[in-house]
């Protein structure tokens, strides 16, 4: 009788345009969602950007809305307070829209609220970001502690990354600070969790290829001298300082006084104490190069 044939519109005998034609809609919404999340985005950075300058302004987040009043406290730069009045998932997608915007230590701040009310995608955020960031707002304990907490699959790879780069008393501190970090956790417990460090930059060599010097740990906070505080002494300290093959300070110099009565004298004694009772990460540490930090004393 003749040749059989398929029947028609089966996917061996569909002509390849008409089987594009029908792989579109899914591409296309494929690609409306991509846009709506970039979108949502890109709205949330704009409200983090117009914070400064408008003080009257509710946007909705799907059955969420950012008050006028969240809005206020934000252009006021009370963050804190303003990250704390949103659901932790807000707060944690206004820290990754800050974090577009380059502004890391508002991102980490918004972060952190989410994270410490279980926001599982913001203890992700806090890892992965002070792991990579090369900034003095690395700290790569931290991170340690919170990939600890992560639910993520990346996390364990991370830790471990991080992990191998200790030294054995700073891995011992690193999961002294995770055990810590769980137990804050459960209770919600984050007053005092960030101790006191210091970010150091190395003088001398080539600047681009000079790598940052991070303490781990300071056995106190900085005290603000009574005398001083008594005579509203304020300004920056810039300290000079080496470091033994331990992490430990070695000798100290002021390269800049906060001042040059008794009372800005004892804010440069006082900057010296506090640099001393710090321990230094040892995988980018250079013996016997000089280091360069500084404090600014505030009164508030």
């Amino acid at each position: 009788m003749g040749k059989s044939f398929a029947p028609v519109g089966t996917a061996k005998q569909m002509p390849s345009r008409v089987r594009a034609e029908r792989k579109k809609p899914a591409s296309w919404h494929s690609r409306l969602a991509t846009t709506a999340a970039t979108l949502r985005t890109l709205l949330l950075a704009s409200i983090a950007c117009l914070a400064s300058t408008l003080g009257n302004l509710s946007i909705a987040n799907g059955m969420e809305t950012v008050s006028a009043e969240v809005v206020a406290l934000m252009k006021a730069g009370q963050h804190t307070r303003a990250a704390d009045q949103m659901s932790p998932a807000l707060a944690a997608e206004f820290g990754r829209a800050y974090a577009k915007q380059q502004q890391r230590a508002l991102s980490l701040l918004y972060w952190r609220s989410a994270a410490f009310r279980n926001q599982r995608s913001a203890q992700w955020d806090i890892a992965q970001s002070l792991a990579e960031d090369r900034s003095c707002l690395s700290d790569p304990v931290e991170a340690y502690a919170w990939a600890s907490q992560s639910a993520e699959p990346q996390a364990l790879t991370l830790k471990a990354q991080i992990g191998a780069e200790l030294s054995e008393p700073e891995k011992a501190f690193a999961d002294a600070r995770a055990a810590e970090l769980t137990q804050r956790l459960v209770a919600g417990d984050r007053e005092g969790w960030r101790q006191p460090r210091i970010c150091a930059q190395p003088l001398g060599g080539d600047a681009q290829a000079s790598k940052t010097l991070w303490s781990y740990r300071c056995d106190k906070a900085p005290d603000y001298p009574r005398a001083a505080r008594s005579a509203e002494a304020t300004g920056l300290v810039v300290v000079d300082f080496t470091v033994n093959k331990d992490g430990e300070v070695a000798s100290t110099k002021v390269f800049k006084s906060a001042g040059s009565s008794r009372e800005h004298q004892l804010l440069d004694r006082a900057t010296i104490d506090h640099l001393r009772t710090c321990r230094f990460l040892t995988k980018d540490l250079d013996v016997g190069k000089t280091y360069r930090t500084d404090r600014r004393w505030q009164l508030y």
